[in-house]
């Protein structure tokens, strides 16, 4: 009786054990906890994926703008509302861009200028490479000249009055004695401009 019943229950240990060894064969398989790990589609959907290449983000902000007066011999300031970079390269060239598209008779910088480029360097240096159009369109004077500096530098200054302290104004990518021929724009220029009293 012992004698019949002893294999039969080897049997079952030996198919138990056996099975057990199959799974952890199975377990420790190179590429099976990829399979068990591994998420379904639904799951990957849900995990955010980072992308290194894309822009700090951008939110609406109010901005301010200087523009001319009623008389065309002053500046009054304007504010407009904009989506507004987290980049400061990008944010100095969103404002300056929303600038030069101020309605003609509005702006006291020539008409037909756009921005090629605008970046900032490492000593806070705004540098704003402008189209020839703000020389060749340029009415000309002294005080027209002074307007056009004064609405973009403080205009900067408004906006980016800790990051930035001077701009580089630039023609085509290259530094220009002077816009109108009245005021130096070879150097780098100071943000906060001082009031010029005209004779």
């Amino acid at each position: 009786m012992s004698l019949t019943r002893l294999p039969l229950r080897l049997i079952i240990w030996g198919v138990v054990v056996l099975t057990l060894l199959v799974v952890l064969v199975w377990w420790l398989k190179p590429g099976s906890k990829q399979t068990v790990t591994a998420l379904s589609p639904r799951r990957q959907e849900l995990v955010p994926k980072v992308d290194p290449m894309i822009e700090p983000t951008s939110q609406a902000k109010q901005i301010g703008l200087f523009v001319l007066g009623d008389s065309t011999t002053y500046l009054v300031r304007r504010t407009s509302t904009v989506e507004l970079s987290a980049a400061l390269d990008v944010a100095l060239e969103q404002v300056t861009t929303t600038l030069l598209d101020l309605p003609e008779g509005t702006s006291a910088i020539p008409a037909g200028t756009y921005l090629n480029e605008a970046y900032v360097d490492q000593h806070a240096t705004g540098y704003l490479d402008f189209s020839n159009h703000l020389v060749k369109n340029h009415i000309g004077g002294s005080s027209a000249e002074y307007l056009t500096l004064k609405t973009i530098l403080e205009t900067v200054h408004l906006n980016f009055p800790e990051q930035i302290k001077k701009v580089q104004i630039l023609i085509e990518g290259r530094e220009v004695e002077s816009i109108a021929g009245h005021f130096d724009t070879s150097q780098p220029l100071d943000v906060q401009v001082k009031d010029y009293v005209f004779q």
